[in-house]
């Protein structure tokens, strides 16, 4: 098949569903399709890929349909949240391609939600207040721009693809599918003179670090370190960069690789979770997959921490310190999670088998079900 995927690329902006996308773009290459990866707002010369790459400094219709009937792909898998849906799935008809519409997080499945942090930046606070968040909370719930570019799914999307199951089940279209992410195993060596708790997410509104701050300085006499992972997306954040200053048992690494971030895991107590509600973080897969168990204040995807037993779920700030001085104080208890964590995430997030999964249903959507 000739495929193409639409989303921002990781070389640009490494976040989760941009790890996603080219890591289904290497495997689906690898299987023998052939793979062209439009990287939204792409700011590189050249991408040091398997698969061909084409940066695109903006979604404008004219130019994106020009592109595509030129590509003239089988598919079009669209990860790019719900920014101009409607718009890009009615191209995808015009060109005669199929059109895929990948779910990376809860607000991709809700009708009058909009994507309001692609429209406006950070402005800081007044007087203790974050305007930025009211403003942030206005414009992601336009109803109006949400529901508009909603209504392609229905109308001109042959099949949905979700990382989550929990958010398929509303979905409007008959072929639908929940495939995990899948994270590399690979560990770069990490060494801290403390025992730590790790903190890994792009620093931003929504993933609420300062709670992770106020974790360090509610735990400051146990002993241990906490370590904050991340890219500052929200200059009312910079503040982080120089905490350690007043809070000696926090430290702020900054952006890290996978792999990094791997080895960070690998050597930690535990991982300590602290965004709201969103799609399947790939720090629960990293995690997991490292033999670590999560304490998650306000989300737990499909269930799976305290289904499985491999952590806690908080709900409160308060819960979360006692949770966390519990892991910390519990070794047997750690072990035995980080033990289940691994073994579960070795039989679910495995990147062959869930591209694999990925490519049955493809081929599906554009051949039928009777071509595997």
């Amino acid at each position: 098949m000739k495929i193409v995927i639409i989303n921002q690329h990781p070389y640009d902006l490494l976040g989760g569903s941009e790890i996603q996308c080219n890591n289904i773009a290497t495997h689906l290459t690898r299987m023998g399709h052939h793979v062209v990866y439009l990287a939204v707002n792409g700011a590189k010369n050249s991408y040091d890929t398997s698969y061909s790459v084409i940066p695109i400094k903006k979604l404008n219709p004219f130019h994106l349909y020009n592109l595509l009937k030129n590509i003239q792909p089988d598919l079009i898998y669209w990860r790019y949240n719900k920014i101009q849906l409607l718009t890009s799935a009615i191209i995808s008809k015009l060109i005669k391609s199929r059109f895929v519409y990948s779910m990376s997080h809860v607000r991709d499945s809700q009708i009058w939600v909009g994507d309001g942090q692609t429209i406006f930046a950070q402005v800081g606070w007044y007087r203790g207040v974050r305007i930025r968040s009211v403003l942030y909370d206005i414009l992601s719930f336009l109803p109006l721009k949400g529901a508009i570019n909603y209504s392609a799914i229905p109308l001109f999307v042959d099949g949905v693809v979700s990382l989550n199951v929990d958010y398929l089940k509303d979905m409007p279209v008959k072929k639908k599918i929940a495939i995990h992410n899948s994270m590399p195993k690979d560990a770069i060596e990490f060494h801290w003179p403390k025992p730590y708790v790790t903190w890994v997410a792009n620093v931003k509104y929504r993933k609420n670090p300062e709670k992770f701050l106020q974790l360090a300085q509610a735990l400051s006499g146990t002993g241990v370190d906490f370590l904050m992972v991340g890219s500052i997306q929200d200059v009312s954040y910079n503040h982080l960069i120089t905490a350690g200053e007043q809070n000696p048992n926090f430290h702020f690494l900054g952006p890290k690789s996978p792999s990094e971030v791997n080895g960070i895991l690998k050597n930690a107590l535990f991982l300590v979770h602290t965004c709201d509600p969103e799609g399947f973080g790939n720090n629960f897969i990293q995690a997991w997959l490292q033999g670590k168990p999560t304490i998650s204040l306000y989300f737990d995807p499909e269930g799976i921490i305290e289904r499985e037993k491999i952590g806690y779920l908080s709900g409160t700030f308060s819960r979360l310190v006692e949770q966390t001085r519990f892991l910390i104080e519990n070794e047997a208890e750690r072990i035995t999670m980080g033990q289940k964590a691994q073994t579960f995430a070795l039989e679910n997030f495995d990147a062959e088998t869930n591209v694999g999964k990925l490519e049955v249903f493809l081929k599906e959507i554009v051949y039928g079900s009777e071509k595997k």
